[in-house]
């Protein structure tokens, strides 16, 4: 029988979507799954299907633990940003400078972080797939300078775990402190994630899962290196479904003070580095996997590895999202799935209440952003600015047939400076005219002039 914790949504959607587990379960003989549907860095909803174990007859619950095998990454990624953050590195810095033994000059931290260096999947001779002891500390930076770089930088997205095994590293290199204590003491525990560890002896037995594989007839059978050490910068680590709410929570930026990031570095960890498939539907940030549904973009990692697979998916645009682990080394089976139910959280969040619609900030413009207000035209369009919910912001007209445009932040920099934050002139300055009376007549920016039309 499953097993569903207590619940935030409706009735009918936590039976909904148990149904949809379960229908995912059945058809494709899973032994277990755990789920989780998050709003906000909390789970609103979350539920064990299935198997912990098959031979023992026990059940998976809400809290059991799986092994999160690549999602690993993303806490990785997390802790290289934090330092990024603290001056001890830049992401455009080579890797040799942080990592000595790492091949060339040409591959940078960003490319690492995004799968983009070119670099080979695998450490080379390292016989851990085979026999289960992975090379690691000298031995690893013994073999590192004969990695190959199959593609240049950026030339095509190509996996790789040994590019996060070398993160692993230069994390330990730049703190000070090896890489399992840097993420368990300054990630982990700080977002009060107690049921995760590297180690799985430091969990409870009796929730932590039994890993499976199927054979070539298609049966399942237990996978007994399901819970041995991999490379733990690449995916180590072990957790539950409503204990990674907190990294979904991570991605969208709802942690606020308790984030071990700040908002510009979740914004750019988000942000494509460089697409994975000729569609472009799936992309790569700085750490995070990036997947496309039409104008949506959900956020976040698959895992795989020894009878274990699960999917982390945010949605930032609406601070939801979900997650589920399985005990069979079939992720792509959960991917749907999930992302389905990252979409839906997003309208039931809102249908159900859970996420009122904010009251608009009726303050009034102060006066130096008063004179700007208005429409001006140039460049082959209008732009209307307007003083929304304490913000400054320009829109171009709605056009039939088209969809709405974004709106396009403004700051003003000075009285006679104005700075686009996104739009065509991002990044860009305008210088504005004013009369004698403050109110602003016109700018330019780019060389384009914009007059106010009356």
């Amino acid at each position: 029988m499953p097993t569903a914790a207590r619940s935030r949504v409706s009735d009918a959607t936590a039976r909904r979507w148990l149904r949809r587990v379960e229908g995912v379960a059945g058809r494709h003989d899973m032994p277990g799954i755990g789920v989780a549907v998050v709003h906000r860095g909390r789970p609103v909803w979350s539920a064990g299907v299935g198997s912990a174990d098959v031979g023992r007859r026990r059940a998976a619950r809400p809290d059991s633990i799986f092994r999160l095998a690549s999602i690993t990454k993303l806490f990785t990624a997390t802790a290289v940003l934090m330092l990024a953050e603290e001056g001890r590195l830049s992401v455009d810095d080579p890797v040799r400078r942080h990592v000595p033994a790492f091949p060339g000059q040409a591959i940078t931290v960003r490319h690492l972080l995004a799968h983009g260096g070119g670099l080979q999947r695998e450490t080379p001779d390292d016989p851990g797939w085979r026999t289960g002891e992975f090379l690691s500390g000298d031995d690893l930076l013994a073999v590192l300078k004969r990695a190959k770089r199959p593609f240049s930088p950026l030339e095509r997205w190509k996996y790789s775990n040994l590019g996060y095994t070398t993160l692993g590293e230069l994390v330990t290199n730049l703190s000070g402190a090896p890489y399992v204590r840097f993420v368990t003491e300054r990630i982990i525990e700080p977002l009060g994630m107690r049921s995760t560890a590297f180690d799985p002896s430091r969990l409870p037995a009796a929730r932590i899962t039994s890993g499976y594989r199927r054979s070539p007839a298609g049966e399942i059978e237990l996978e007994p290196a399901s819970n041995d050490r991999v490379p733990d910068a690449a995916g180590q680590l072990f957790s539950t479904a409503p204990d990674l709410a907190r990294i979904v929570g991570l991605l969208c930026g709802d942690l606020g003070d308790d984030s071990p990031l700040q908002p510009a570095t979740i914004e750019a960890m988000r942000r494509p580095q460089i697409m994975a498939d000729a569609s472009w539907k799936q992309g790569h940030g700085l750490g995070p996997m990036l997947f496309r549904f039409g104008d949506r973009v959900l956020v976040g990692h698959a895992g795989g590895l020894w009878g274990h697979a699960g999917w982390l998916l945010s949605w930032p645009e609406r601070h939801v999202g979900a997650v589920a682990l399985t005990n069979v080394g079939d992720g792509e089976l959960l991917f749907s799935m999930v992302a389905a139910l990252a979409q839906e959280a997003g309208a039931v969040v809102r249908r159900e209440g859970l996420e009122p619609r904010p009251e608009p900030d009726r303050t009034r413009p102060p006066d130096q952003v008063r004179g700007l207000l208005g429409r001006f035209n140039g460049d082959g369009f209008v732009l209307r600015v307007r003083w929304r919910n304490g913000a400054l912001e320009a829109n171009t007209p709605r056009r039939p047939g088209i969809a709405a445009p974004k709106p396009m932040p403004l700051r003003l920099l000075t009285p006679d400076e104005l700075l686009f934050e996104a739009g065509p002139y991002v990044g860009e300055t305008a210088v504005l005219d004013r009369d004698a009376t403050g109110r602003v007549t016109g700018w330019e920016v780019c060389t384009y002039r914009f007059d106010r039309v009356e």
